[in-house]
């Protein structure tokens, strides 16, 4: 059995070409290859920009570290379509990739009912100081400022902080002129807990991590001195995770669900990451393990426990 984990030889054009030990950003997929290697399974890093791959070769494609999709969203669709078309089993599906690179799919699973903070899109319109007052009287008084994030995005490139409505406004205002955006009230919480990532793998809970800011940071990602470790959910919250994933109106074979907690003391959804989620195999125990269990769960094909 051979599989494939879907990568990129071209870093997204956000990190510049300063980033340091560019190898390290793909040590995670090193340790999910050696995760199958004992479990008898050979998987190995095919980059989704390659255009020789006989993609009927293998028995399933991962998408696992191919960040730079943000680049070029239509060309990594296009390449996703191949796969499927070839055949071959693509985890996550494309019509669930698709759905889930848009960051208006927080809206739809917000009128389903889940728990999540006030939401709006900004579109680009003929009067942008109209459009971001207008969005800003929708989201509601709001005395912890604000976070503003591209619809279309990956490890918090483009987010920002906004502390207080005048500055909102402004940059909201600017950056509506050509590219929509989402924002929503910034939660404290996640400087003073932090936010919550979920793993589920082959339809069941797999293991959660809580992932906190630097001091002075709302960016809960490694690559910004945030810290991330394994977290045993309380019963509610890791309920609520799982309402999460069971409202999703697309197949998520791998998903990770961000949540954080919202004053009234409820896990509210931040994201449904169902492309390329980073995983924590380096921060949790067992966690490529786990998720190489998963895999094969979904080929019906477990191997024997590794030694």
């Amino acid at each position: 059995m051979t599989l494939a984990l879907l990568s990129t030889t071209k870093l997204p054009s956000f990190l510049g070409d300063d980033h340091p030990d560019e190898e390290s950003l793909f040590a995670e997929d090193d340790v999910l290859i050696g995760a199958l290697a004992a479990r008898g399974v050979t998987a190995r890093r095919v980059p989704w920009r390659q255009r020789d791959v006989r993609w009927q070769d293998y028995d399933l494609v991962l998408v696992r570290s191919a960040w730079d999709y943000i680049d070029d969203l239509p060309g990594f669709l296009e390449v996703l379509h191949g796969i499927e078309a070839a055949g071959c089993r693509l985890v996550n599906p494309l019509e669930t990739i698709r759905w889930n690179s848009d960051k208006r799919y927080l809206l739809a699973l917000r009128e389903a009912g889940l728990p999540m903070a006030p939401t709006a899109i900004l579109e680009p319109g003929e009067d942008p100081w109209r459009d971001a007052q207008a969005a800003l009287e929708k989201l509601g008084p709001c005395e912890t400022g604000y976070v503003v994030k591209p619809l279309v995005g990956v490890g918090a490139f483009g987010a920002k902080r906004l502390p207080e409505r005048t500055a909102a406004l402004a940059e909201l205002a600017t950056a509506t002129r050509s590219d929509p955006c989402l924002i929503q009230p910034y939660l404290t919480s996640v400087a003073t807990e932090g936010e919550w990532s979920f793993v589920f793998g082959a339809g069941r809970f797999l293991y959660a991590a809580l992932k906190t800011p630097k001091a002075g940071d709302f960016r809960v990602q490694v690559m910004y001195g945030a810290r991330t470790a394994a977290k045993a959910p309380a019963a509610a919250d890791l309920a609520a995770a799982e309402a999460c994933l069971d409202a999703l109106p697309v197949t998520a074979h791998v998903a990770r669900i961000d949540m954080a907690r919202l004053a009234d003391g409820r896990l509210a959804l931040m994201e449904a990451e169902l492309i390329e989620p980073q995983l924590f195999f380096h921060d949790v125990p067992k966690a490529a393990g786990l998720v190489a269990d998963a895999v094969l769960d979904l080929l019906g094909a477990r191997s024997a426990e590794p030694a």
